[in-house]
């Protein structure tokens, strides 16, 4: 069930499509959508690094920071 409801989530772009996709694998989840809380899917500081370091590779500006700061 969780998968059809990530399936019906609208993303505003690709980019936050990637995103969500890279927090998905980190986090192992697949119910992450454009309004979920990072800590609360259950994000740490060491999974923020992950997700950072694939997010560059991917081509995406994005540091620990931005994530903190702005956590969905």
């Amino acid at each position: 069930q969780q998968s059809a409801q990530a399936a019906a989530v609208s993303f505003a772009d690709e980019r936050e499509r990637l995103l969500a996709s890279i927090f998905a694998e980190v986090l192992e989840r697949d119910d992450v959508g454009p309004d979920g809380n990072f800590f609360e899917l259950g994000g740490d500081s060491n999974r923020s690094l992950q997700i950072v370091a694939r997010a560059r590779r991917a081509g995406l500006a994005l540091t620990a920071r931005t994530i903190f700061e702005h956590q969905t």
